[in-house]
């Protein structure tokens, strides 16, 4: 599921004092990747998105378990993140709803709502995405960009940027370049977060 995000946080948030339980929430997770890859220029794979969000699920689920949040309720809710999901906030707490599911997690005390405030912010998010491993592949001559990048096995199209740069899951990480007529450009080696591999082709 491709992803992007728009965060409507708290007045508090911003600096101002809000009661508590007047802070909102809205948040919509599907779109949290994307928006980061626009502004960063780098391209997250599907399956890197996937370990950036359960990464904020697992944080996020941790934070409200600490402001008093049931663990059950909390694992239950932190799933509606790692699915990608559209999160706002309701009189009485949060609802959570993803392509196959919704779930709620109800307030009991200002404290979990600024836990709950804080733990879905942008920037947790943003951070998680940082932390992917990142390859970036460079390719001669351009133009035309005819070529075809391959990570994984997972088809990327060129696009037009004089380097692509891709956020990966950590783990064994195989990319092949192909041109027509021209032999293959690869490279293959494992990745952990935070690293980062430059890759150049001369094809």
């Amino acid at each position: 599921m491709k992803a992007r995000v728009t965060v409507c946080l708290a007045m508090a948030l911003l600096g101002s004092v809000v009661n508590a339980w007047s802070q909102q929430v809205e948040l919509s997770i599907s779109n949290a990747v994307a928006r980061w890859s626009d502004i960063s220029n780098v391209v997250v794979l599907p399956s890197a998105q996937r370990v950036a969000l359960e990464a904020v699920a697992l944080q996020f689920g941790s934070e409200i378990i600490a402001a008093g949040v049931e663990p059950v309720d909390a694992a239950q809710f932190a799933r509606s993140i790692s699915e990608g999901a559209y999160i706002a906030t309701t009189p009485s707490g949060l609802i959570g709803k993803w392509e196959t599911g919704e779930a709620e997690l109800f307030f009991t005390s200002p404290a979990q709502t600024d836990a709950v405030v804080k733990a879905l912010s942008g920037e947790v998010v943003a951070m998680q995405l940082r932390k992917l491993p990142r390859i970036t592949v460079t390719v001669s001559p351009v133009p035309p960009r005819d070529y075809v990048i391959r990570i994984n096995n997972q088809r990327n199209r060129a696009r037009d940027r004089d380097a692509e740069v891709f956020a990966v899951e950590p783990g064994l990480v195989a990319v092949q370049v192909s041109r027509k007529d021209k032999p293959d450009c690869t490279w293959k080696g494992n990745m952990a977060l935070g690293d980062e591999h430059q890759l150049h082709c001369d094809l």
